[in-house]
């Protein structure tokens, strides 16, 4: 009952809202848009239509859902709303130590902020880590489906579903995360080298347009680059005290291994975010943070005899949390207009 207390208590806030998030508008067009063009699903799954979309057909396919079920422009909200949030309580509950931790890491370190505003992605990443899962489990079929479903949702998912398999064969150690950080340095420092990997990678070249400086797509970004650095450096302190405890993190979980190996290979992504025009990568590291999640959920637990980490720095990590959040949107621009709206009435 408490799970679907708390679902039914996210859909109806993300479901009812009005221009909250900077793509807000466009993500409801592009919607309404696709479900006139799609309605007849044959002329969506072609493979002339599917090239056209460079594989991402999630998004126009639960557009055409949601029209079926509601010719309201809004029914898209309601429908990503239920595709995020009751997998991610299923996930929270099933694969996570600590359901209530877990969930409140998601709420707070600004993955709750990507749902509203970059839906494509947040769906993404929540497929993605049901694949991860799968993997573990060794049920490989299972993850071929999931790991198709994170991609069609969003193109940039090839590098994440890659850095999954790679890193299952990594063993973290304080070596290679200094390494990850020396090579996020690098690629910083190399702009032209990104631009020219890029653009040999036809699923990605699209988002060389970005590259536009502090502003793109009308969105100010002066700021963006400290909302990166601020997290690359919080993730950067958890992922080494992580380190220093992974003998008894590997009795609590045992694919501790993986879990470290995927988040520091977001670091280079999350350093090179460090910009006003290479903010993406920062987005990218996303899907590698995400696994925060239930690794969070163990140290900010009790292992087998103590808790990890001692009261008041849990009470630390908890409040710099809530301060993140806070941040979050301003600095990370999920919400550019700090907007609180609902399409029934205007809050604020």
């Amino acid at each position: 009952m408490d799970d679907v207390l708390i679902v039914t208590v996210l859909i109806l806030i993300t479901s009812f809202r009005y221009g909250v998030g900077s793509d807000f508008f466009r993500y409801v067009t592009n919607a309404r848009t696709y479900y006139n063009w799609y309605s007849d699903l044959h002329r969506l799954f072609n493979w002339s239509t599917i090239q056209a979309f460079g594989g991402q057909i999630g998004y126009p396919f639960i557009s055409v859902i949601s029209g079926y079920i509601s010719q309201n422009e809004f029914a898209i909200l309601w429908v990503t709303s239920v595709i995020i949030y009751v997998p991610l309580i299923w996930y929270c509950r099933k694969y996570t130590k600590n359901a209530f931790v877990s969930f409140s890491v998601y709420l707070l370190f600004g993955f709750w902020g990507m749902s509203l505003n970059v839906l494509k992605q947040a769906i993404s990443m929540i497929f993605f880590a049901y694949a991860y899962e799968k993997l573990e489990e060794k049920r490989y079929i299972i993850f071929g489906i999931f790991a198709l479903l994170t991609f069609i949702f969003h193109s940039s998912a090839i590098i994440a579903i890659a850095v999954l398999v790679v890193s299952k064969w990594i063993k973290p150690s304080k070596t290679i995360f200094w390494g990850a950080i020396g090579i996020g340095i690098f690629f910083r420092l190399s702009t032209p080298l990104i631009v020219k990997i890029l653009s040999t990678i036809s699923a990605l070249n699209k988002y060389l347009s970005y590259f536009g400086g502090e502003k793109s797509l009308h969105t100010d970004r002066t700021f963006i680059w400290l909302g990166a650095l601020i997290e690359t450096l919080v993730v950067c302190c958890i992922i080494y005290f992580a380190l220093t405890q992974i003998e008894k993190l590997r009795m609590e979980r045992k694919d501790t291994d993986h879990l470290l190996a995927i988040i520091i290979f977001g670091i280079p992504f999350s350093i090179i975010g460090i910009s006003g025009n290479l903010w993406l990568a920062n987005r990218l590291a996303k899907y590698f943070f995400f696994f925060l999640i239930p690794l969070l959920s163990v140290l900010l637990g009790k292992d087998r005899k103590k808790y990890f980490i001692d009261g008041k720095s849990r009470r630390f990590i908890w409040l710099s949390l809530i301060i993140w959040h806070m941040m979050y949107s301003v600095l990370m621009l999920d919400n550019s207009e700090f907007v609180i709206a609902t399409y029934l009435f205007q809050l604020f």
